[in-house]
């Protein structure tokens, strides 16, 4: 008697836009660039979105800080942002964090993980 093995594999595929990587949280954090603050449209562990001119985008990677407001508390991290996309019709510049460490990564996911759960509310 032969007996057939048949195994099931499962695929998993990945996004294949980068944008879409990471789960996008309307958290409101404060983008501090040049000495001018911008409020975020959307924050992820990937990078994040905000209202700004094109001259925004075209500076090309920057120091950024990023501020998260809290009812009791506030933080901040200081991340290299690099520019992804210009929306010229919203005003959009998208930004990913091309250095980010594990102990800012670590942070950034913890604010993130604690606002979806209502553990931490935003001002």
């Amino acid at each position: 008697m032969v007996i057939q093995s048949v195994s099931a594999v499962a695929k998993i595929e990945r996004e294949s836009e980068p944008q879409r990587h990471h789960v996008r949280l309307e958290l409101p954090a404060i983008i501090v660039l040049n000495d001018k603050k911008y409020t975020t449209g959307d924050i992820s562990q990937g990078g994040f979105s905000m209202q700004a001119n094109r001259d925004v985008f075209e500076a090309g990677t920057q120091d950024v800080k990023v501020y998260f407001p809290f009812q009791n508390f506030a933080f901040h991290l200081q991340l290299k942002a690099q520019p992804v996309y210009h929306n010229q019709t919203t005003g959009t510049v998208g930004f990913s964090f091309p250095d980010i460490d594990s102990r800012q990564l670590s942070l950034l996911n913890l604010v993130i993980k604690s606002s979806l759960t209502g553990e931490l509310a935003s001002d």
